[in-house]
């Protein structure tokens, strides 16, 4: 695979690689500038592979980045898949947010029964 296309447009495809590679630090992504060596290394080290699978690995990814079509689905799946992560977070903090509003109002019902039954008159019950 001719990396030169890559290293030309490592600053566009910089957001591509920590999409696909979420271990990536930025970094990485600074000392890699595009340098197949050193991507492949990087994934070495970061995802525990071997050589031959970090150089597939590598390749499959810029193969998919260059081809207009593929980059689009790749980019797509994983927008996709951040909108649904920030959906369903939005809707377990609705979900917390709730069964805490529910929880209060079961306690100030609570604070208000024992209250009413509590004798103003008996010193023992003020305490």
């Amino acid at each position: 695979m001719d990396w030169s296309w890559v290293e030309r447009n490592w600053d566009s495809l910089r957001h591509d690689v920590v999409e696909r590679w979420n271990a990536v630090t930025s970094e990485d992504l600074t000392s890699i500038a595009g340098n197949r060596n050193r991507f492949v290394e990087m994934l070495q080290h970061r995802y525990e592979m071997g050589r031959q699978a970090a150089e597939a690995a590598a390749d499959d990814w810029a193969r998919r980045m260059r081809d207009p079509r593929k980059r689009q689905a790749a980019l797509t799946v994983g927008g996709a898949l951040l909108l649904i992560g920030a959906a369903f977070a939005g809707y377990m903090l609705f979900q917390n947010m709730c069964r805490r509003r529910e929880l209060e109002h079961r306690e100030s019902r609570l604070d208000e029964e024992v209250a009413s039954t509590m004798d103003a008159s008996d010193p023992i019950a003020r305490y």
